[in-house]
């Protein structure tokens, strides 16, 4: 399934934009990668 709208949203988004960035937790790293993404940054958050 997130293959399908990973494709979804590139098809619109082509020529509109450089890149697609997607927040995600690392356990899911793995399934990103093989859908063609890098890990390139981590994001840090503190709530208060």
């Amino acid at each position: 399934v997130a293959k399908e709208l990973i494709k979804e949203a590139l098809k619109n988004w082509k020529g509109k934009s450089k890149s697609v960035v997607l927040l995600t937790a690392d356990k899911n790293l793995r399934t990103f990668e093989k859908l063609g993404f890098k890990k390139t940054m981590n994001f840090m958050e503190y709530q208060i």
